[in-house]
């Protein structure tokens, strides 16, 4: 059935000023935009007047399929109510293929004992066809994680490749690239892919080149050597024509020099003709697994190899030192298991003083009564200096987030920040409303190569929202209403999002 939104305030998301304008949706399709469209007979009307329409949100840094929601939550309604529409995956280094019986033990924030998602695929092109099949409330790209790959050949084995499993794993990225995924993603914070060589990156880079892909890194270091973490990513790409996108440049401002020299060698590069961007969250909390704040050392191995290495008397002597100084007060539990639901929305802090302990102590009881699946935020604390990143022309908004995972409770203030960062932003004003929208649509659409997404133009995909007060009440997702005033429908009209030429804006 068609459908017509009338009367509302178009941001089409191009960083033109907003115009009232028609819109008429047709077999997935923006089929006209104009102002007093006749209503064809049949057709649908959603009345917007007073509202914004808007295209989509694209999130370019989800974690949907790392908590497994998009399996159990295959509607992702928490994106939806969002306005999200698209999503990327396959962040950090960790993407569902290649898949073996060995990938859930990669951990991330994989919730491997609650996993019933019956996996029949091994390589890119039959995940792709898994879900198109299955279906998805939003439209998902993803990314191929060089931490799946080289632990699909390694079996989780912490190690140099050989020569031949070099070969290997450049095929198998090669193979993922031309099934579909948007580009070559890599962990190299995470234990299981910090010790992967930086000339071995350069040789997967030159696999990405050849297929027009893109860089997605997780640096090494986020505190006092970000600059030369970034600076490595640089390195890896340069002289190549491979898009880089740096992923959590959510500044500390413990660091805050070291963050301004960053984003000034950012402008520089994109100045010289190096596409170089990066994502930050709305909001400037960081997401992180409960045991990221440990030593490095003490991340190795599964989940089972960390919870009971700080059950033991020497190591948790050993970490506590290390973790002293964290700020826990200002570190937030978001997501548990089910039976730990009592914990949400507490700080480590405040753990702790339930516990009649110190917050160290408290961080690693998280750890072990959740086994290591337990989520943290931690909140910013320079907010001027995460408004710099945020408005910078080379920023990209993303959620670091996902849709809720198998048995997962998920706090309330991760379910609103994207409608509490338009309100923040429209009446802040550091920038023109209309180049905010842009940000969370057409940039991130043109930068990830996603096809006809991410403006309000005809022949575009509908993929559309409906704000009033700032807050989704109409979502379409390719012209099919996901969430209608204010309720989801629980539709998967998403598309699965393969690597496409790019479309100028």
């Amino acid at each position: 059935m068609p459908t017509i939104i009338k009367n509302g305030l178009v941001y089409d998301g191009s960083g033109t000023p907003p115009v009232k304008r028609d819109i008429l949706i047709e077999r997935k399709r923006i089929m006209r935009i104009g102002e007093g469209l006749r209503i064809p007979k049949g057709t649908e009307v959603v009345d917007a007047g007073g509202a914004f329409v808007v295209p989509g949100f694209i999130d370019v840094h989800s974690h949907s399929d790392h908590n497994l929601s998009i399996f159990s939550d295959p509607h992702q309604e928490r994106y939806i109510e969002e306005g999200v529409t698209s999503i990327v995956g396959g962040n950090c280094g960790k993407s569902l293929f290649p898949f073996s019986k060995h990938t859930l033990d990669t951990r991330s924030d994989w919730e491997a004992s609650l996993a019933p998602i019956g996996a029949h695929w091994v390589g890119a092109d039959d995940f792709f066809s898994f879900f198109h099949r299955k279906g998805i409330g939003v439209n998902f790209g993803t990314l191929v994680g060089l931490g799946s790959v080289r632990n699909f050949i390694t079996r989780n084995v912490r190690r140099d490749v050989t020569d031949s499993e070099l070969l290997f794993a450049k095929k198998i990225i090669r193979d993922s690239i031309r099934a579909g995924a948007l580009g070559l993603s890599v962990g190299l914070e995470y234990s299981d892919e910090s010790h992967i060589p930086p000339f071995e990156i350069r040789e997967y880079i030159k696999t990405i080149a050849e297929h027009e892909g893109m860089y997605s890194v997780h640096l090494r270091d986020y505190g006092k050597n970000v600059v030369r973490s970034f600076e490595e990513a640089v390195d890896a790409v340069r002289g190549t024509d491979v898009r880089l996108e740096i992923n959590h440049l959510d500044p500390d401002g413990a660091y805050a020099e070291e963050y301004h020299e960053v984003a000034r060698e950012i402008e520089n590069l994109n100045k010289e003709g190096m596409p170089v961007r990066f994502d930050v969250s709305p909001l400037g909390e960081k997401t992180k697994p409960c045991y990221a704040f440990l030593p490095a050392w003490a991340q190795e191995g599964s989940r089972d190899d960390i919870v009971e290495g700080i059950k033991e008397a020497h190591v948790c002597e050993r970490v506590l030192p290390r973790i002293a100084d964290l700020p826990f007060d200002s570190i937030f539990i978001a997501r548990v298991p089910g039976q730990l639901s009592f914990l949400v929305g507490k700080s480590i802090s405040d753990f702790a003083a339930s516990l009649h302990v110190d917050p160290p102590r408290a961080l690693l009881k998280l750890i072990e009564i959740s086994h290591a699946t337990a989520l943290c935020v931690v909140r910013a604390t320079d907010r001027k200096l995460h408004q710099d990143f945020v408005y910078s022309d080379y920023g990209i908004v993303a959620s670091h987030s996902a849709g809720a995972g198998f048995e997962e409770t998920v706090h309330i203030g991760e379910r609103k920040r994207f409608r509490r960062f338009l309100k923040d932003a429209f009446q802040n004003g550091r920038i023109p409303f209309e180049r905010f929208i842009m940000k969370l649509t057409s940039h991130p659409s043109s930068f990830y190569r996603l096809g006809r997404r991410g403006l309000l133009r005809e022949g575009y995909y509908a993929d559309i929202v409906v704000l009033r007060d700032f807050v989704p009440t109409d979502v379409f997702v390719n012209g099919i209403a996901a969430f209608r005033d204010g309720t989801a429908t629980q539709s998967r009209s998403g598309h699965m999002i393969r690597r496409k030429e790019r479309v100028r804006v």
